[in-house]
């Protein structure tokens, strides 16, 4: 699976591109990509293997168009889904694709398709004032005759005098000065995710996108996402909202991208970032979302319940107090496995291997991925026993509410953790329980 971007002429939809019908559609292109081909190539890494591996004619669906900018300008972001036959070994798939970006001189005129430049220049530094755009010249024809280099020299005199009366504002200048908004540019900020991160979710999935400019308001978001995922407007303070709910097979994981930037009111565009959606089990939210699929629960729903769930699910978020009911004392014990799976690291971005078939934590036993899979799992399975036990009432309890421990068990307890033989700590007080060599936390002398 495979985000794409191809220039909307040549992009598979015919001489006009993709519109808006083949999105609301999700039309697969018709013609081979970019009038030529998007190429899987698949090669063996044994040497000592004498059969070979298939190389796939690719395709892909048209999910955003690009519609605004100039012809050469706009673009089709889609998606694309290859399937191949399971090599015979190891083996490397690279993906091949030709003639898709046009080199187009000052005058608009094509000089080149998708083929490698070589730069070439000759210039000297003079102390009057160049514009910043330059000539692209076609190569030498008498010993170029593949075309495989270009030459580059400054602007006509013409340009570099006008260059000299910057324009600021959309008026002459003669100071020189650079309109301000031209380093400007919009910038993503929180709750935007990092670039490269992985979002983790089962089979729905929310992310908040935010951005602002210096220029004034963000004007739209563009993005390049898997079908079926919906944007809300852009609203007054640069925020959109994407969700997306996926029908995937049973047991099985998926992994996609998902790329978003955005514009302002004067046209500059912020970053392209992208980050990956894995659809699996991996994290304490999606273990809820996955064994509650066909209940009422969700992966907010302990947010800020009783005494223990302060947050949403924040194991180094302190406990306010006694338990409320049997549900907040799941929470705590979830969050006294987590810390002593942990073992003092701070478990950010620490995912793990889910078996949703047999429901099993596939880490090797002792693992930390397995220590942590193992606390999410004991606490869905034991939230299932007492699941009628949830009250509503219990949410955003204020802390007035919370019986504090006694001052005794704060103050004097010696806590320690106890790994059962399924891999689940249990936290005790080492002044009066042990923990038996069966992983079960016992009072002292009776293992």
């Amino acid at each position: 699976m495979r985000t794409q971007s191809w220039r909307r002429s040549r992009a598979g939809y015919g001489e006009n591109g993709c519109t808006a019908k083949d999105v609301f559609n999700e039309k697969s292109t018709v013609l081979p990509v970019g009038n030529s081909t998007l190429t899987d190539l698949c090669e063996l890494q044994n040497p000592e293997i004498s059969e070979t591996c298939e190389n796939l004619e690719s395709s892909y669906v048209v999910t955003d168009i690009e519609d605004k900018q100039r012809r050469r300008n706009n673009y089709c972001y889609g998606y694309g889904i290859d399937v191949m036959a399971k090599p015979a070994g190891p083996f490397l798939v690279k993906i091949q694709s030709c003639c898709w970006v046009n080199f187009i001189n000052d005058f608009g005129t094509l000089i080149g398709i998708d083929s490698p430049k070589q730069e070439r220049n000759y210039l000297k530094l003079y102390p009057e004032p160049y514009v910043g755009i330059l000539d692209y010249e076609d190569g030498d024809d008498d010993h170029d005759h593949d075309d495989d280099y270009y030459e580059v020299e400054y602007s006509r005199k013409r340009r570099a005098a006008e260059a000299s009366r910057t324009l600021t504002e959309g008026n002459p200048s003669k100071k020189g000065v650079i309109p301000g908004y031209c380093d400007a540019t919009p910038v993503l900020i929180f709750p935007s995710p990092a670039a490269g991160s992985t979002i983790v979710f089962n089979k729905k999935v929310v992310i908040d996108l935010k951005a602002e400019s210096k220029n004034g308001a963000i004007k739209r978001f563009l993005y390049s996402k898997p079908r079926g995922m919906d944007c809300t407007p852009v609203t007054r303070e640069g925020s959109v909202t994407c969700s997306w709910t996926i029908e995937k097979p049973r047991f099985s994981k998926l992994v996609y991208n998902f790329c978003f930037w955005a514009d302002d009111i004067r046209g500059l565009t912020s970053e392209r970032r992208c980050v990956i959606l894995y659809s699996g089990v991996s994290d304490i939210f999606s273990m809820i979302e996955f064994y509650f699929a066909s209940s009422e629960f969700s992966a907010n729903s302990f947010r800020d319940y009783g005494c223990a769930g302060t947050g949403n699910m924040k194991f180094s978020a302190p406990t306010r107090g006694m338990p409320v009911d049997r549900i907040d004392a799941q929470i705590n014990n979830w969050k006294q496995c987590t810390k002593c799976a942990l073992e003092g690291e701070t478990g950010d971005r620490i995912g793990y291997e889910f078996d949703e078939r047999y429901h099993e934590c596939s880490d090797e036993f002792g693992s930390l991925a397995h220590s942590l899979c193992s606390c999410d799992r004991d606490f869905v399975k034991n939230i299932w026993k007492i699941r009628d036990d949830f009250n509503t009432d219990f949410l955003n309890l204020p802390s007035s509410k919370c019986v504090p421990f006694a001052p005794s068990f704060r103050t004097n307890a010696k806590g320690a953790c106890c790994q059962s033989t399924n891999g689940v700590f249990g936290w005790y007080n080492k002044e009066i329980r042990q923990c038996c060599e069966n992983g079960q936390i016992r009072g002292i002398g009776e293992c």
